[in-house]
């Protein structure tokens, strides 16, 4: 099926950009003691004056991060599924190309591509025998994760698979427990 798709490395980036952030803001990394032999020490390829600069510079934008903020866009990122191809999905693109532009981003585009999108109509996953039983393919609703709650969290499905229904017996195999290895190559399912 083809559907216009917004690009979406840019929510990619942006939580990169907020992990590092994070991980800059923490106080235990921090150590001021190097901190003020740096500041004392030159930067191959500056000049005094330039490095001192460049510092300055380097801590100006140190500041701009802040845990609290970053904790804010994750929330607003994952608070409902987006899927490539969803209407959220195209939501924070926007929202991001929109935060890009409030910091001063001067030439932020968004482009649309027709691309080949697999998103299932149906899915499900039966066992026959010894008994009947149909599997849920929904993780259990837990009290301490909404996110198990939310209706609009699709199901398991796998991808660019074929349609279509196979019924056939279900081989339990691991790689770890050597026995089972005869039986795997035997049914040729190595």
């Amino acid at each position: 099926m083809t559907r216009a798709l917004r690009l979406c490395t840019a929510h990619l980036a942006l939580i990169a950009i907020l992990f590092a952030a994070l991980e800059a803001q923490q106080p235990s990394q921090r150590q001021p003691a190097a901190k003020e032999s740096q500041s004392a020490q030159s930067i191959l390829g500056f000049t005094p004056a330039g490095a001192a600069l460049e510092r300055h510079v380097e801590e100006q934008f140190l500041k701009i991060p802040s845990p609290e903020r970053a904790r804010e866009w994750h929330k607003y990122l994952t608070a409902e599924p987006h899927p490539a191809a969803s209407t959220r999905n195209n939501e924070l693109a926007e929202y991001i190309a929109e935060q890009w532009r409030q910091q001063g981003w001067e030439d932020v585009v968004l482009r649309s591509y027709d691309v080949l999108h697999s998103s299932p109509r149906e899915v499900s996953l039966e066992m026959v025998a010894p008994v009947r039983y149909q599997a849920t393919l929904r993780e259990a609703a837990y009290d301490a994760d909404e996110d198990t709650k939310n209706p609009r969290v699709s199901s398991a499905y796998m991808g660019y698979s074929t349609s279509g229904e196979v019924t056939a017996e279900v081989v339990y195999a691991t790689a770890a427990i050597l026995k089972t290895m005869p039986c795997c190559a035997a049914r040729a399912l190595m």
